[in-house]
C-alpha cells in the first residue's frame, strides 16, 4: 500500500499540473489531500471516519459550487451533485447486498470520488468506478498468485486510486 501513497503523490502533482487553477483544480486537491490519510486509515483498520469524510464532501462540493458560479457552469454543478448521490446510493445498494464487502465509509468515499469526476462529466464517473473495481481485481489477483489470500480488503484506496487516475488523465 505505500505504492498507492507514491502513485497519489504523482498524480497529484500530474492533476495540479494538467488543470488551470481553478475551484475545480482546488477541490481535486482536497479529493488528494483526504485520499492519502483515508486509505493509510483505511488499510490499517478497514474504517473511513465520518470526521474527515463528510467535511471533505462538503468542502469538496463548495469549491465546485464556486467553479461553477465563476464559470457560469450550473448544468456542471448539478451534474456533480447527482453524480455524488447516484454513486452514493449505488454502492448503498451494493452495501446492503453484500453485508460486509462493503462499508457504508466505501460509499461516502464514493461520493466523495464522485463529485469533481460529475462535474467533468457522467462518463468521467463511470470511468473512475470503473478504475477502481479494476485496480482492485489487479490487487486481488496479485494476492492470489502470490499465495496470499484474504476475504475482506480495504477498498477506500482503489476508490480514490481510480477518480485520481481519471482526473489526471482529463
Amino acid at each position: 500500500m505505500a505504492a498507492l501513497s507514491t502513485v497519489g503523490a504523482a498524480l497529484g502533482v500530474a492533476i495540479a499540473g494538467r488543470m488551470h487553477p481553478s475551484a475545480l483544480a482546488v477541490a481535486c486537491l482536497v479529493l488528494l489531500a483526504v485520499a492519502l490519510p483515508l486509505s493509510t486509515i483505511d488499510v490499517a483498520t478497514r474504517r473511513l471516519p465520518d470526521k474527515v469524510v463528510l467535511p471533505a464532501l462538503a468542502g469538496c462540493a463548495g469549491l465546485l459550487a464556486i467553479a461553477a458560479g465563476t464559470a457560469g457552469a450550473y448544468g456542471q454543478l448539478w451534474r456533480a451533485l447527482a453524480a455524488a448521490a447516484v454513486v452514493f446510493l449505488a454502492f448503498t445498494a451494493l452495501a446492503l447486498i453484500i453485508m460486509g464487502g462493503l462499508g457504508f465509509g466505501d460509499c461516502k468515499v464514493a461520493a466523495l470520488c464522485a463529485l469533481p469526476l460529475g462535474y467533468l462529466g457522467w462518463t468521467h464517473v463511470l470511468h473512475g468506478v470503473i478504475a477502481a473495481y479494476l485496480l482492485a481485481a489487479l490487487y486481488v489477483l496479485g494476492r492470489r498468485l502470490a499465495g496470499r489470500t484474504s476475504r475482506h480488503i480495504a477498498f477506500g484506496p482503489f476508490l480514490f486510486s481510480g477518480a485520481l487516475l481519471v482526473l489526471a488523465a482529463v
